[in-house]
């Protein structure tokens, strides 16, 4: 039979399942109801058995280690609880047989039955009670666990044993102890390590790396002559060896090493050949010899191979952690920077790298950094690492200029203070945006809303200004009134106006035309002006009326004002135009007038400076 093929169903049964179906879960399968599995594990277990028991008699009765327990350790990790009784029972036929076989009388055989089968059942129920999915050895502290759970099987194990050989001594005891101890841990992680490196389908052979059977045949080339010739004592270089294989090849490498150099050693000592053989001392001695340096073998072989896994493992994610990192900032446009104190350099990513226009490099100087930004830019950056690395504020966030060769781009730094454990500063950590973009169109997008503004401001002071003069219109005039209203009802504060109309202005525009009747009034509006305090305010209320509002000013200066206004235009001399003289009415606000009354005041007090003779002033009763 093909090893593949041999593999896939001693795999396969060992499981307790059909060929072909999947696992319910890693370590673990669906329960099966196939024998095959119970009889594949009690013959292996039998055939172990058998072999380890003759090779005793060439070792004074003394076995180096006892591979049954490990198979059926391993068998019932990989099946479904419920198929466990099948197994032992398997497993109580076969032990019972082999040492029938061996000599042993029945009690001795039943004795040793209880206390192997004892060692395989604690074991895996203490393995699987703390086992989410399974034992896996490709993890350091699955691996410690396993490593405490074997020495406690096989140390109750070697006491049934001690109480049933009929003469018990702690020779004994450490004898089974170690003997099974070492089964455990060498043919154990043999099987559930391949097993777990198996792929579906039973391709492990075609699929095995020639390097990875080039590092095993390595080990096998060590190791054979290690054990084959006396002449030198070599017994470091199959150690050696496991230890090269298990860094390249994880727990695999680590348990197939194991393997191979605890075959040869047996085999070769037995039958009296290599270094261990040819020592002065009993049978005893020298088997409790190779049992230590099995079990150094083991001890450095297996943590290492998980402690290799997990490296993996962890370098696997770093490096997905990096490619996603790499993918959002690609995707984002933000990049990320690192300013090492210790070595003044700065370390970036490949965004950040593409924003200041720099290839071929991952790392520059700080200082190559600082002059990267616009001078006029450069006090603004220093101002906000240093405040932050002095603990004035939580951490740093700045925008600037930088000069690279596709010209000046807008940049967004944000970041914090790396520091050790007591204090010391160890660096900056930032990250880098490319805002340049987001500057344009935040500068559109500014130009946009002044010039809005600027438009609404016109339309506003169009609705609000008379075209021909210039000044307030009358829709204008009425809301300052009625605000003016508001602020003198608010509280003692005056409020007068006065209501200006142009003598025979009609006659004007009839002689003159209506060209210079519009020149008339813009003339009169430029010389009312002049005769107004700061806060007053003219307004054309249609034709040739207007208003003036006068905040804070009772009727004395209210008139003054008036007849300051009266005398500057009837004295005003323009080149081309008429001399006009105007009439005007004022009055003063009182207490619960509207807009419309005193208005009608001011109205009334002008027809009645009209009456007078025109050209005078008159101020409301």
């Amino acid at each position: 039979m093909l090893p593949a093929q041999f593999y896939r169903i001693l795999s396969a049964t060992l499981q307790g399942r059909n060929m072909g179906k999947d696992h319910a879960e890693p370590g673990r399968s669906k329960a099966g109801t196939s024998p095959l599995g119970p009889i594949c594990t009690g013959v292996s277990y039998f055939v172990t058995a058998h072999l380890a028991l003759l090779l005793t008699h060439r070792t004074s009765g003394i076995a180096t280690l006892w591979a049954p327990s490990g198979i059926l350790f391993a068998a019932l990790i990989l099946a479904p609880r419920r198929a466990w009784p099948a197994y032992l029972l398997a497993g109580c036929a076969a032990s019972f047989g082999a040492n029938m076989l061996g000599g042993n009388a029945w009690p001795v055989s039943t004795g040793f039955t209880i206390a192997n089968m004892a060692e395989s059942l604690l074991a895996a129920g203490l393995v699987g009670a703390g086992a989410r999915r399974g034992l896996s050895f490709m993890d350091p502290r699955e691996v410690g666990r396993f490593c405490v759970v074997g020495i406690v099987a096989t140390a109750l194990s070697a006491s049934l044993a001690t109480f049933a050989c009929g003469a018990p001594s702690l020779d004994f005891w450490r004898s089974w102890f170690s003997t099974d101890l070492l089964g455990l841990f060498i043919v154990g992680p043999v099987i559930l390590t391949t097993h777990a490196a198996w792929p579906r389908g039973g391709r492990l052979w075609r699929r095995a790396s020639l390097p990875a059977m080039l590092d095993i045949a390595a080990v096998v080339a060590v190791t054979i002559p290690t054990f084959a010739f006396a002449r030198y004592s070599l017994l470091f270089l199959p150690l050696a060896a496991s230890f090269i294989v298990t860094l390249r090849r994880g727990p695999l490498g680590a348990s197939a090493s194991v393997t191979i150099i605890a075959v040869a050693g047996c085999l070769f000592t037995a039958f009296g050949y290599g270094p261990l053989a040819r020592l002065e001392e009993n049978d005893a001695a020298v088997t409790l010899y190779f049992q230590f340096y099995l079990l150094v073998v083991v001890a450095s072989g297996l943590p290492v191979g998980a402690l290799v896994t997990a490296r993996g493992r962890l370098v696997d994610r770093l490096a997905e952690t990096n490619r996603l990192l790499m993918i959002a900032e690609t995707s984002s446009g933000v990049g990320h920077w690192r300013h090492d104190v210790k070595s003044g350099m700065v370390f970036a990513s490949p965004t950040t790298l593409r924003i200041h226009g720099i290839e071929g490099r991952s790392s520059f100087p700080v200082r190559e950094t600082r002059d990267a930004y616009h001078p006029d830019d450069r006090v603004l950056v220093d101002a906000a690492i240093t405040a932050a690395i002095a603990g004035e504020t939580e951490g740093f966030e700045y925008e600037a200029r930088i000069v690279c060769p596709r010209g000046e781009r807008y940049v967004r730094s944000r970041g914090t203070i790396d520091r050790a454990p007591d204090g010391s500063l160890i660096g900056v950590v930032g990250t880098l945006q490319d805002i340049s973009e987001q500057r344009a169109t935040e500068l559109v997008l500014l130009m946009a809303r002044a010039a809005a503004e600027e438009a609404a401001k016109q339309a506003i002071t169009a609705a609000e200004t008379d075209p021909l003069t210039g000044i307030a219109n009358r829709r204008k005039v009425l809301a300052t009134i009625a605000q003016q209203i508001d602020i003198a009802r608010s509280g003692p504060v005056d409020l007068s106006c006065a209501m200006i109309d142009i003598d025979h202005f009609k006659t004007i525009n009839d002689r003159f035309g209506h060209v210079i009747g519009d020149r008339v009034l813009q003339a009169l509006v430029a010389t009312a002006r002049s005769a107004l305090r700061a806060g007053d305010l003219i307004g054309r209320l249609g034709g040739e009326e207007f208003v003036v509002v006068l905040p804070d000013a009772a009727e004395d200066q209210a008139v003054l004002i008036g007849e300051r206004i009266r005398a500057a235009i009837e004295t005003a001399r323009i080149d081309g135009l008429p001399m006009v003289t105007v009439s005007i009415g004022v009055a003063t606000y009182a207490p619960d007038l509207s807009v419309t009354d005193l208005l009608a005041k001011a109205d009334t007090a002008l027809y009645a400076a009209k009456r007078a003779g025109r050209n005078a002033i008159r101020l409301a009763a």
